[in-house]
């Protein structure tokens, strides 16, 4: 019965790592894409819009209710290749949703339509863009979790090892 325990904890364990290695590699590449925006040429534009938008969670919280997620919209238009006109609406690449309203009131707080903004573009895809270039504290979420999971399957494989004797 030990034994049984301590191979379901071994698999347990190598899935939880395997699991943390894809979460790692897809945090460490979304890492690395926030950088290069870094780079990318700054051309002037003006903000359209911006609003907060609400919607429902996938999953009910702790109490059983549905909860309301929030992020901020904002449009903004800047001028490409041949004074063509192109839009965008990403902030930045790491845009991620809330449960308080608050932090993307403040984020649309920053951008009031009419405003005049800087537009940072991808040169070889001008239509990929964002207002805020880098990286930003959702950036090292993902990673995060990645070693978070491989961390824990490294601790479960050591009891394992431990309390098994071997």
């Amino acid at each position: 019965m030990k034994a049984l325990f301590f191979s379901a904890v071994s698999v347990a364990a190598v899935v939880i790592a395997a699991a943390g290695l894809v979460v790692l590699a897809l945090g460490l590449r979304n890492l690395f894409r926030a950088s290069r925006t870094r780079r990318w040429p700054g051309v002037p534009g003006t903000i359209e819009a911006a609003r907060v938008v609400e919607t429902p969670s996938r999953e009910a919280g702790p109490d059983g209710q549905v909860q309301t997620l929030y992020r901020a919209q904002v449009q903004y238009r800047y001028p490409g290749a041949g004074g063509q006109a192109l839009s965008g609406s990403r902030v930045s690449l790491d845009e991620v949703s809330g449960s308080a309203p608050g932090p993307a009131q403040a984020l649309v707080a920053r951008y009031p339509p009419g405003a005049s903004v800087t537009v940072f573009h991808d040169p070889a895809d001008p239509a990929q863009a964002v207002l805020e270039p880098g990286i930003s504290g959702a950036s090292a979420l993902l990673p995060g979790v990645g070693v978070g999971l491989l961390a824990l399957a490294a601790g479960m494989w050591g009891i394992v090892r431990l309390w098994s004797g071997a």
